[in-house]
């Protein structure tokens, strides 16, 4: 008999019959548990030998979600395995499908397949998935801290964002892309771009006098390319963030506006600033207490303290979680809108 792969959105119909489900959980000590629902409610139908679940049969639509046990989310990195066969003794290669592994680290659920019968068979869909790109440790880390902070693999497709990373292109970021703190910062946000953004692409742009788009490149690009980018042009002589334009045309943007001190143009960049759909939002590499000098904006921001000699900000952040987790707190702040339910988890 045949053995399909699950993967995407895909579909296999299989005969009808009793099906187990093996589950594998691997990458850490997490256990798990398979939630078997039908109109969200979990059905009592369900027999549970060890490391399995057997369905005697589907009568109405039946959805099959992953959920911890003992904790409140998945540890990093935890995937696990799903394998779906029939109950056929007279069989000794029955039918059965395999799911392709997921990473579900940071998450409080995850729903894996949906089952009916089908034109008298059982049609098993996949519930939707996206292959994580390896991004870099720090962008990884990143992206996972942002579901633990928002419970979900990515963001409903009504509330995904088209980003743009821009860094403030004068004499004054010199120093934060030579010790590494740009590419930090880039880094954290390709990483939330991939729950946020759901697959858009992410542009990259200089903002000086002008701004300027970077041509498209890969995600795990994205800081290396900022980075040669600045050090290709010649420093202007401020940033002038409110002339930054929003270039993908989509109805919800975010630009991240990198940069180690307030835009010479804070005034007009508050004035046409809002929530929601054209949002900017300032990510800068300073301490506090040097922010604090700067005086108030009431900008969305992040701040971020710089590396320094003793330690980069990369390896910084990567040795410290509950910093890390501040930082992409911040950077989700302003992203949803008010009243939603990501918008509360996000902080505000």
């Amino acid at each position: 008999m045949p053995t399909y792969m699950l993967e995407g959105t895909s579909e296999v119909r299989l005969d009808i019959r009793p099906l187990s489900l093996s589950l594998r959980v691997a990458g850490s000590s997490a256990q798990a548990w398979l939630e078997v629902t039908q109109n969200g409610q979990p059905i009592d139908s369900v027999v549970r030998p060890p490391n399995m679940v057997i369905l005697p049969r589907i009568g109405q639509p039946t959805l099959v979600s992953i959920v911890p046990l003992g904790a409140d989310r998945f540890p990093s990195p935890t995937t696990i395995h799903l394998d779906i066969a029939i109950e056929d003794k007279s069989s000794v290669d029955p039918q059965r499908a395999v799911l392709t592994p997921i990473d579900v680290s940071g998450l409080d659920r995850k729903a894996l397949i949906s089952l009916e019968t089908v034109g008298g068979k059982i049609s098993l869909k996949v519930a939707r998935t996206q292959t994580d790109a390896n991004l870099g440790e720090l962008a990884n880390a990143a992206r996972v801290t942002c579901r633990e902070i928002l419970g979900a693999q990515w963001v409903p497709d009504d509330m995904a964002l088209d980003m743009t990373l821009a860094l403030d292109g004068s004499a004054s970021t010199g120093n934060l892309v030579t010790d590494g703190t740009v590419n930090a910062l880039a880094s954290i946000l390709t990483g939330i771009s991939q729950v946020v953004s759901n697959g858009n692409m992410v542009r990259a742009a200089i903002v000086g006098d002008a701004f300027t788009p970077l041509p498209p490149t890969d995600l795990d690009l994205i800081p290396q390319a900022l980075e040669e980018a600045y050090k290709a042009q010649i420093p202007s002589t401020g940033f002038r963030a409110a002339a930054s334009g929003h270039a993908s045309g989509a109805s919800r943007e975010v630009t991240y506006l990198i940069t180690g001190s307030l835009p010479a143009d804070i005034a007009d960049l508050e004035k046409t600033n809002i929530i929601g759909p054209k949002l900017r939002h300032l990510v800068v590499a300073a301490s506090p207490s040097a922010f604090a000098l700067l005086g108030e904006t009431s900008m969305w921001h992040t701040v971020v303290a710089p590396g320094d000699v003793s330690q980069s900000l990369k390896h910084r952040l990567l040795g410290d979680p509950a910093a890390l987790h501040a930082a992409v707190l911040g950077l989700l702040q302003g992203c949803f809108e008010q009243g939603s339910e990501l918008y509360a988890k996000a902080g505000r």
